[in-house]
């Protein structure tokens, strides 16, 4: 069992430098067809490539004779359809943020911050809230400050955008914690990797979609595509599936830590792969953030209804 714990953290680690990648393909992919034309097809690559592990572990099911669990095909599909919802929003405006101009080592740590913003929607929810997560709150407002907050008390449109994208995430993960009990979780993945898909077909077709040929061509370059396959693929399909597994023998509390390092991953590859360039204040916000996402992951020794 030991074994298992560290080779499920090392795999932990792992899809966090996958998802802090992403965001420089994100950031390159956008710039060459839009931001939500980079969403549609990343999402609707994600979805076809995990048809194929829902056929291997249906087929797994039925060789083992294992009952088939107990939920609808339409509370599936409308669960999936409301965290592809929150899934499409937090994409559009990541996306958004990055074709605006806000730096992939920036962004991953604002994006972090779902980690805060998930406690205080469950606030809504008449849900009790730890002391260290309302300390990591104090303390990442002052993170922000530093890294969004220009001279003369201005903030960047763009960085407003992510943060937007980090509340939608948010919602999203609370969507599939309270979903996840009554469902198949990689089927409900699928079903909203599709949906997330289809929301972003609106968009992307009254703002970026006007001059078709132009478009056709657009999403004709290889570099676009490798661009997709990574985030569609390794950054998604590969990931859900792999944080899934591993999170069976890691404890909730440190798994959330060590994909908190997502942010981290998203600064280091802006900074080798695009040569992305953040200021000294930029920085200590960035440490401050990071800070503030281990402080909110520390654990409660009174057991409680707490959630964070």
């Amino acid at each position: 069992m030991k074994s298992k714990k560290i080779i499920s953290s090392f795999l932990l680690i792992l899809i966090s430098v996958a998802w802090g990648g992403s965001f420089v393909a994100q950031s390159k992919g956008g710039d060459l067809v839009g931001p939500f034309t980079f969403g549609f097809f990343r999402f609707l690559v994600a979805g076809i490539a995990i048809l194929p592990i829902i056929a291997f572990l249906d087929s797994r099911e039925k060789k083992n004779d294992k009952p088939k669990p107990d939920y609808s095909t339409k509370e599936l599909i409308r669960d999936g359809f409301v965290c592809g919802f929150f899934l499409a929003g937090t994409s559009a405006f990541q996306q958004l943020g990055l074709f605006a101009g806000t730096p992939s080592g920036k962004a991953g740590f604002l994006t972090s911050c779902n980690v805060i913003f998930v406690p205080i929607i469950c606030l809504f929810f008449k849900e009790k809230i730890k002391w260290n997560v309302w300390l990591s709150i104090v303390v990442t407002v002052c993170g922000l400050y530093l890294l969004c907050v220009n001279d003369g008390f201005s903030v960047q449109m763009s960085d407003m955008l992510v943060l937007i994208c980090s509340v939608m995430n948010a919602a999203r993960i609370i969507a599939v914690d309270r979903f996840k009990h009554k469902t198949d979780i990689i089927k409900l993945a699928c079903v909203q990797f599709f949906s997330a898909s289809l929301f972003l077909t609106v968009p992307m077709a009254i703002s970026e979609m006007r001059d078709f040929s132009q478009w056709c061509a657009s999403i004709n370059q290889s570099a676009l595509w490798m661009s997709l396959l990574y985030a569609g693929v390794v950054a998604g399909t590969f990931a859900f599936t792999v944080q899934n597994v591993a999170q069976k023998y890691v404890d909730p509390t440190v798994s959330s830590l060590l994909m908190s390092t997502e942010s981290v991953f998203a600064v280091l590859a802006g900074w080798l792969i695009v040569g992305d360039k953040l200021t000294v204040k930029e920085l200590l916000g960035c440490a401050i953030i990071f800070v503030a996402l281990i402080i909110a992951q520390l654990p409660n020794k009174k057991r409680t209804e707490s959630v964070a």
